[in-house]
């Protein structure tokens, strides 16, 4: 074996280790996998919005349709989602949910007396 071989072979078996850590984070539903699949869904969906327009989300599971302006998406490990916004009355509001909980209806909210908002999206390496 050369060590150009030995080379192949380690970085190979650094990404099947790789492979195998987002694997089992995923099955584990940790939280950060669910960040990142919600973060590239609503970056597609905000990309699409018309220049008058932000992401809002309506929430059902209240037993009641809560529509609110969403303002950041946040994480804590191992299954907590965190979404921060505004209700229509102007009201913050923060919505805890466990991984398996989480259900978002995105929706094209028109905004006419501001600059539509876009969507934050925390990161690990900004997080204490």
């Amino acid at each position: 074996m050369t060590p150009k071989d030995s080379n192949d072979l380690s970085e190979r078996a650094r990404a099947i280790l790789v492979a195998q850590a987002a694997t089992a984070d995923a099955r584990a539903g940790l939280a950060h996998t669910m960040y990142d699949a919600l973060a590239v869904q609503v970056r597609e969906f905000q990309d699409s919005l018309a220049s008058d327009e932000e992401v809002g989300a309506v929430l059902a599971s209240f037993g009641a349709e809560i529509r609110i302006s969403v303002r950041t998406i946040d994480y804590r490990n191992p299954h907590l989602m965190i979404f921060v916004g505004e209700a229509p009355d102007g009201k913050a509001v923060e919505l805890l949910q466990h991984t398996s909980q989480v259900n978002l209806l995105l929706v094209r909210m028109k905004v006419t007396d501001r600059k539509p908002y876009r969507i934050g999206f925390k990161t690990e390496d900004a997080k204490p």
